[in-house]
């Protein structure tokens, strides 16, 4: 308020008056200001003039900075996105851009939202037959995004499929869908699939699946004694590891010719 800012004091609600007190009190300064609690409107001030000059930059930083956390609150964005959406917004000038320290530090302002953020937020769930928050299961513009959620003893545990129908129908439309799995973010009561577990757990797997990695960076007229040999000793007859043999030789020697990946 005209650069300066103020801390609650008290309030009196028989008076409907709200009373704040210069923040710079540290510095002596008695200035009070009353503020109607039904309107959160000025009303008056205790009639002490300030005995410090206002900062008007320290206000608008102090006003983007409420917003910024109030937006971290409530909105799935990145924390950086919002900073720099809010800067924008409230066109900094030079003088402003000196006085916010957000510019000088962003990293760490950055950091210290994300915490705020993580307040917030559930904690991580230890047991299968957690349920899932409403805020997880729709998505920011209120669709359905949670749209399977069951355990079976067919399916080994419980399956959750999150989604929307937009995204649906595009995964129908494309002809070749290809398929990654993200380990590192899954909840640690779920287990892994795929080759990862026996690459990780099986030393001969794991040098099979490399020397098929270095493939590309042979000489090209050792590529196929090399794919040859490779075949001949697949170092274990898991159905995963045959399947993964399979897809190798259909897709990289017989579909898409070798000259075209090897190095």
């Amino acid at each position: 308020m005209c650069g300066h800012t103020y801390d609650f004091m008290s309030q009196s609600l028989k008076k409907d008056i709200r009373y704040f007190r210069c923040s710079k009190k540290d510095r002596g300064c008695r200035a009070v200001i009353y503020v109607s609690i039904d309107s959160n409107i000025y009303k008056d001030s205790n009639n002490v003039e300030h005995n410090h000059p206002p900062n008007h930059h320290n206000v608008k930083r102090l006003l983007v900075l409420q917003k910024v956390k109030e937006r971290v609150t409530t909105e799935p964005t990145s924390a950086t996105r919002i900073i720099d959406d809010e800067y924008v917004k409230n066109n900094l000038n030079d003088g402003d851009r000196q006085h916010f320290l957000l510019l000088t530090a962003q990293d760490k302002q950055s950091s210290t939202f994300y915490k705020i953020r993580a307040k917030t937020l559930p904690s991580n769930p230890k047991p299968l037959d957690f349920e899932v928050p409403e805020s997880y299961s729709k998505t920011y513009s209120g669709e359905q995004f949670l749209i399977y959620d069951s355990t079976h003893k067919k399916l080994g545990g419980r399956l959750m499929i999150f989604t929307t129908e937009v995204l649906i129908k595009m995964l129908c439309s494309c002809e070749v869908i290809l398929i990654d799995g993200a380990f590192k973010t899954r909840p640690i009561m779920f287990s892994q699939i795929g080759l990862t577990s026996m690459y990780r757990n099986n030393e001969k797997v794991k040098i099979w699946l490399k020397s098929l990695m270095t493939l590309p960076l042979i000489m090209n007229n050792a590529v196929d004694s090399s794919i040859e040999l490779l075949i001949e000793n697949v170092p274990s007859s898991d159905k995963l590891l045959i399947e993964f043999h399979e897809y190798f030789k259909n897709q990289w020697v017989t579909r898409i010719p070798i000259k075209y990946w090897n190095l």
